[in-house]
Formats: C-alpha cells, structure tokens, sequence
C-alpha cells in the first residue's frame, strides 16, 4: 500500500475576501480544473514549509501569515492524500503566473464546484460553513423556541441545530415540520439532532451524531458501511479519530469551559480545545460555556467556530 502523501494547502484572501484559484495544466491528471494553490510537502518539511515553498514558486509570492484551517485524508484511486489547508491572510508580491498556469481571483460562493476536483470540493463546503452553529434545544428553549430561532435569524445565523432529547418521534418530527416552516425560505441549514433511525437515508447528511452514536456510526463504517453526516459531538482523542474515520462536515468539541447542559463534565479549556483541533480533519466548533465574543478566541486556537445553546439567546 502506498505511503500517505501530504500535500499543503493555502486558501489566499484579498483585500475584497476574494479567493485564488488557478487551473491545472495539460500535461498532469485532472488537467484544466480549477483548484487551490499548493503542492506536495517533501521529506523534512513541515506543511507550513512547504506551503511557503510552493507559494513562492508556483506564484512568486512571499507569504507572511497563514492560519492553520483544517486537514483531511482523501482516497483517490491508487493514494490517499492528507491535505493541510491553510488560511492565508498575508503575503508580498503581487501573485503571477510562474508555471504558465491561468489563475484568478474568485468569491467564495462563487467558487466554480462543478469544475473542481472532489478535494477541493471538500474544501469549499468547509470554508462555506458559518463560523456560528446555534444548537435549538427545545427542552431549554421550551415556549421561546420560534421567538429564539426567528430571532438568531434575524441575526444572521444560518447554522441551526434542533435539539430535543425529551421528545418521542412523533413529536420530534412534529416539532421538525414546524421549524422547517419557520426557516422556509431563510438559506438556513437546518441540521437534525435525534436517533438517526426516526429519519429516512436522504436525511442523515443533515444528522448530527451524539457521541454514542458517533461510536455507533464508526463501528459501520469498520464493517463497510459508509454514510455522510452533518457535525457530531467529540469530547476526546478517541472520539477525534472515529470522527476523522467518518464523512462529515465538521466536529462539535468540548466542553471547553464548564455550561449547564454538561455541568459534571470537566471542561478541557482552550489549551486541550486547540491540541484536539489540531488533530481533526474537520473544521471544529468550540462546544460549552461560549457567548459570541469567544468566537475570536474560538479561532485564535485552530478553531472554526463557536457552537452553543445559550450562546444564541441574546
């Protein structure tokens, strides 16, 4: 079996938050799709190294501040690629075309998917996930759950879990078909939280895994069994690995400090957030205790996010 192959990644901004994209050329595989600048980290590299490196030959650019984002495995036929992707925010010298290749400067929603590779693809939908992820929890909303939901809205959250651990599945699905109207119309994703067996095949990439059910999907998954899933809740190493095992779009990690809804669990604090978030392959939420002015912190420790219940009440 062939060795794991690193290949590092940058994500380059502009002043206008713009995106560089540049096309393959005609002699190597997946010849004329677009994709991220980068290239293979080489022995005694580290990926931020060889980032630097490819940045510099492949555009003629300088770079000066790169945030780590996220790594991911992916299978291709004959290699699995590790990819480290980076965040870059800083760089001299106007990029130019060094090895012939067309490049431009793109927004992010524009980002032409359908003329990607499958990575990059992977790449896209994570840096289009909104940094908050509102968890509407109807056992702690109760009464206030429309006004909460409508009112985040309002706000600009378009990342909205429904939780409600106390219903059964008739009135869960109830209370779904109720918040589905409310959202109607509003481009928000809408991710379920409840036992994947109350929903049909079509819903589980919507899904968001406990973590005993995270557990129970990895143990499928090891028998062949390969299903998407939207987030899943991850408290520790092990939990880190089954979910880097799985197809998701991204982690809910914590506690990070102490919250009501987890009182008797110990908080991990943000030293033991970023050393977990530093081994996901999805772009990482901070789970517990947060309010909206921690999303700076949340990201100043590899995070993507912040994720919560009272964090969206205000």
């Amino acid at each position: 079996m062939p060795d794991l192959l690193h290949v590092a990644i940058a994500v380059i901004y502009n002043e206008k938050s713009e995106i560089l994209i540049q096309q393959r050329s005609r002699n190597v595989p997946m010849a004329g799709l677009w994709e991220f600048p980068g290239g293979k980290v080489e022995r005694g590299e580290s990926p931020k190294m060889a980032l630097r490196r490819e940045l510099q030959e492949e555009l003629g650019v300088t770079l000066r501040q790169a945030k780590f984002f996220f790594n991911f495995n992916f299978q291709y036929p004959d290699q699995t690629i590790c990819f480290h992707v980076f965040k870059v925010e800083g760089f001299e010298n106007t990029p130019s075309s060094n090895e012939g290749q067309a490049f431009h400067w793109q927004a992010v929603d524009d980002l032409p998917l359908d003329s990607m590779p499958l990575a990059n693809q992977t790449i896209v939908q994570s840096m289009q996930l909104q940094t908050q992820y509102m968890i509407a929890d109807q056992d702690v909303y109760a009464e206030q759950l429309e006004q909460q939901i409508k009112k985040q809205i309002s706000l600009g959250i378009r990342l909205i879990q429904l939780r409600a651990k106390s219903l059964s599945k008739e009135h869960y699905l109830k209370l779904l078909s109720k918040v589905q109207e409310w959202v109607a119309d509003k481009e928000v994703k809408l991710i379920l939280n409840c036992p994947l067996n109350w929903l049909t095949a079509e819903q589980w990439p919507q899904s968001h895994l406990s973590s005993k059910e995270l557990q129970l999907a990895y143990v499928k998954q090891q028998l062949g069994e390969k299903h998407e899933y939207f987030s899943a809740s991850v408290h520790n190493e092990d939990e880190i690995n089954m979910a880097n095992a799985l197809s998701l779009r991204c982690v809910l990690l914590g506690p990070v400090l102490r919250t009501p809804t987890h009182s008797a669990c110990e908080p991990i604090a943000w030293a033991g957030f970023q050393r977990l978030t530093n081994m996901s392959n999805w772009p990482v939420f901070a789970l517990g205790g947060m309010t909206a002015d921690q999303l700076t912190v949340a990201q100043a420790h590899a995070g993507h996010g912040i994720a919560g219940i009272r964090a969206f009440t205000e």
